[in-house]
């Protein structure tokens, strides 16, 4: 008996110890960082020193015994020792995790930066029709529009503070400087050239906080549940989008044409289903009897050619696609710009590759579960590469949206948080991303999470972006974001072509006249060179000044570019000039195009003996633009060649 009572008292005395502990970790954690609220480690410190102060009324016997005799002063500070022991262990341990996390990172960054500067586009086989349709199938767009929304954290409900109209605008921009185009149709008819009247297109959105496998009742659709407030898929670029698809294809699609889905997810009613073009269709595979009537029932019946996926990590493991992806004839992805997983060591990004964990079946509920969401961190067998790899997703896929007019630098399943570090002034980043290179994307976006957030868990984010691009998805790559805070941002990428355009600067626009060369016939080595006659005017008729840059997005058939003449490869060089000049004799190694859009300066692409370069244009200038074309030493290629040149200007 004497022993149940000193094991009892040394329990209690133990669960105070570990009350106060709790209490202690609690408020040095939170108090610096408020957010950290949401982390289950912190959820669990608070619901123990909840229970420590619960419990204390009913230690007051406990408490007038302790004051009404004489008190074991060893006894009292024994215990006080140890307190301050933990205490002292837990605030250790409180500031160094984050500095050892942070050195840790720092090496995984080093790491995975050298793997991906050797990564090189030379050669690379494009992995899609889109990206085959487009003139540089790498570029990421990213749009800005500080009018795009009006949430700065004044209220939750940040789904009712997003202006259409402005949305429609970044849409439509993004698509015009993704093809090169100056329309949106041009742009949608590059995007998809042989759509057929009524063919279905699928918009995969992420509403992963909204209802579940059976649960889309009232509470969920009505926007009653408990996590109506976490950050979700917004409307507004959905219904861009399809007003852009229903503008270019006419009478030969309708809004029944377009597809909106989420796996076992549902969709709020009111603010979203009732916001959207009426007439798109919504797809969800729960399984509640509630579900509403505005949302169709689709499930996973891998019944359409290869619509399962056996994953690589456990080949026992096959899981089929959604049958809207399956019987979809195109596809967009529509991902938000969100921080993943509460876990530091696990701390990784839901961009665009994992929005498609809501195109599968999903694993949980079977042994698969724990292990299939850790195969997304895998630098080999990724489960991600798997999904995205698939012919439905990979050869369907026309567009990659990116939303982060509001994103979420925090948690994922928690209400949106303002990005504090890089978007003080306006609170969210109002951007959205454009690409058909799925890779290129997810990297433009886990950038700009790295940037504001200061740090991330390296291999997590990014190992599937490497595996991605050794197996021709795409190209994978780490920009260099400098600057203190939007706007005041430099972005350089080497194999990405990244546009950047701030819509509050206005609009950056270039015409090209006349827009083609006729060289002619050559005879190997020959090299030709533009007259004054033939040299193309290129003005800035936008409203901002620009630097122009050039690139050869079309090499020609069984040819390639290069720095000197070759078999099968040829010499393009470019010049910018004034109108009066004659820079035929000032062609240099500096003017050499290549695959890789290369910016104009002083002296590439320009002379100092010239009277103009390509720098700098201000609205309404001009500028003369010369070519010089030397044909391969020998070919085999009797037939008329194209090369394809496209001629940009970015923001100075």
């Amino acid at each position: 008996m004497g022993l149940y009572r000193r094991l009892k008292q040394k329990i209690k005395s133990g669960l105070v110890v570990y009350g106060l502990a709790s209490l202690f970790w609690f408020l040095v954690r939170t108090g610096s960082k408020p957010s950290r609220i949401a982390y289950p480690c912190q959820r669990a410190a608070l619901s123990q020193s909840v229970v420590l102060l619960a419990v204390t009324p009913f230690a007051l016997r406990d408490i007038v015994h302790f004051l009404r005799y004489r008190p074991n002063w060893n006894a009292i500070f024994r215990t006080l020792f140890f307190v301050g022991l933990i205490g002292t262990a837990t605030l250790s341990t409180s500031f160094a995790y984050d500095k050892v996390l942070a050195l840790r990172n720092t090496g995984r960054l080093k790491k995975i930066s050298a793997q991906l500067s050797t990564a090189s586009v030379t050669g690379m086989t494009l992995a899609s029709p889109a990206q085959a349709s487009v003139p540089s199938p790498h570029r990421v767009v990213m749009v800005h529009d500080s009018d795009a929304s009006s949430w700065t954290g004044q209220s939750p409900d940040y789904w009712n503070m997003i202006n259409q109209a402005v949305v429609d605008e970044m849409v439509y921009r993004g698509l015009k400087e993704l093809t090169g185009t100056t329309s949106v149709a041009a742009a949608w008819q590059k995007l998809i050239p042989d759509y057929q009247p009524h063919q279905k297109i699928a918009i995969k959105i992420n509403n992963n906080n909204v209802g579940g496998s059976s649960n889309c009742g009232p509470d969920v659709y009505d926007r009653q549940d408990a996590n109506s407030n976490d950050s979700n898929a917004i409307i507004e670029p959905v219904n861009a989008v399809a007003r852009s698809l229903l503008e270019t294809f006419g009478t030969d699609i309708s809004p029944e044409d377009i597809w909106v889905y989420e796996s076992y997810k549902c969709f709020y009613k009111a603010t979203f289903m009732d916001r959207a073009i009426s007439g798109i269709q919504f797809f969800s595979a729960s399984s509640d009897p509630d579900m509403p009537p505005e949302i169709q029932h689709t499930g996973f019946s891998g019944t359409a050619p290869n619509s399962k996926i056996t994953f690589r990590f456990d080949p026992s493991l096959t899981l089929a696609l959604n049958d809207v992806v399956a019987n979809a004839d195109y596809l967009i992805n529509i991902p938000i710009v969100r921080k993943h997983s509460a876990y530091t060591w696990y701390g990784s990004a839901t961009l665009g590759f994992k929005n498609h964990f809501g195109s599968i079946k999903p694993a949980e509920g079977t042994t698969f579960g724990a292990a299939f969401h850790l195969a997304r961190y895998n630098r080999t067998n990724n489960c991600l590469v798997d999904i995205n790899n698939n012919p439905h997703i990979k050869n369907k896929t026309v567009l990659i949206l990116g939303e982060a007019i509001i994103g979420s630098s925090g948690l994922n399943y928690i209400p949106p948080e303002l990005w504090t570090r890089k978007f003080s002034a306006e609170g969210t980043p109002e951007m959205l991303f454009f690409a058909v290179d799925p890779v290129a994307a997810d990297s433009a976006m886990a950038d700009l999470l790295f940037w504001e957030r200061g740090s991330e868990d390296v291999e997590c984010t990014r190992n599937y972006m490497l595996e991605a691009m050794d197996i021709g998805l795409g190209v994978a790559e780490m920009g260099t974001w400098s600057g203190a805070a939007y706007p005041n941002v430099s972005i350089n990428y080497n194999n990405i072509d990244f546009v950047h355009i701030n819509q509050d600067l206005g609009e950056l626009s270039i015409s090209v006249t006349p827009d083609t060369w006729s060289i002619g016939t050559l005879a190997p080595t020959e090299i030709r060179t533009m007259t004054a006659p033939e040299a193309l005017t290129v003005t800035n008729d936008g409203a901002l000044t620009g630097t122009l840059s050039l690139q050869i997005t079309n090499p020609g058939t069984g040819w390639t570019p290069g720095t000197s003449q070759g078999v099968e490869i040829y010499l393009l060089q470019g010049l910018f000039c004034g109108d009066s000049d004659d820079p035929r004799s000032y062609f240099a190694s500096d003017d050499v195009l290549s695959a890789t859009a290369t910016l104009s300066t002083p002296s590439v692409f320009g002379n100092v003996n010239l009277s103009n370069n390509g720098v700098s244009l201000v609205p309404g200038e001009d500028v003369k633009m010369w070519l010089r074309f030397g044909a391969p030493t020998r070919t085999s290629r009797v037939s008329q060649q194209t090369v394809g040149v496209t001629i940009s200007i970015q923001p100075d």
